[in-house]
């Protein structure tokens, strides 16, 4: 696994995979719909897997003593990496955020805090659900699996939007807040583990 994720590094990623990781201090941006900053992270790994299909990383692998499953499992690994990434740098931004204007509040949606990490988490695990195994089923269709992704990461940005107004504990400073990051961590945790089993066994079966 660590010489996939080197592969990966050095020869799949493009920059912009790299450069959308710190997405997530659009966090800092007031009065914005937060969600979309974890949508730029998965913008840029769609554009890891375009880079891919273009360089004919699917032929490099065949060559190589691996099996399907240890193909898609790297690009996993590498995919799950970004996102921890990201959240760390949405984290940051939230603590930074709260510490040079404390009190601030978002207009667009839930306030920059630990709920909004927890629905960022919600929107990466919409993404790895339904674009893996979509793109996995033949391993050339990028945009048609990115394109159903982004429906399912809609939903979830207007639900986003939508909350603080159902929920007005999720706006400002709350412990409950702290339960919105965990089931959003449980969601995503789950998600993305079963879909790199659907995906992998997808890939076995597809005709490349």
């Amino acid at each position: 696994m660590g010489a996939m994720l080197r592969k990966e590094v050095r020869l799949t990623a493009h920059p912009m995979t790299f450069l959308l990781v710190f997405g997530g201090a659009m966090v800092l941006i007031p009065n914005y719909p937060y969600t979309v900053a974890f949508f730029y992270v998965t913008l840029g790994l769609f554009f890891r897997f375009v880079n891919a299909r273009d360089q004919r990383d699917f032929t490099f692998c065949m060559l190589l003593p691996l099996r399907r499953r240890d193909v898609v499992r790297g690009a996993f690994a590498f995919s799950v990496a970004v996102e921890a990434a990201a959240v760390l740098v949405a984290g940051a931004a939230v603590w930074l955020g709260a510490a040079l204007a404390p009190g601030r509040t978002n207009g667009a949606g839930v306030d920059a805090n630990a709920a909004a990490i927890g629905f960022g988490l919600v929107v990466l695990a919409v993404f790895n659900g339904t674009f893996f195994p979509a793109y996995y089923r033949t391993g050339y269709r990028v945009g048609a699996a990115f394109a159903r992704a982004c429906v399912g990461m809609a939903l979830v940005a207007a639900l986003d939007v939508v909350a603080p107004h159902l929920v007005p504990w999720l706006d400002g400073r709350d412990p409950r807040q702290l339960a919105v990051l965990a089931a959003g961590a449980a969601v995503y945790a789950a998600v993305t583990l079963r879909s790199c089993r659907v995906s992998a066994a997808r890939f076995e079966r597809a005709d490349l």
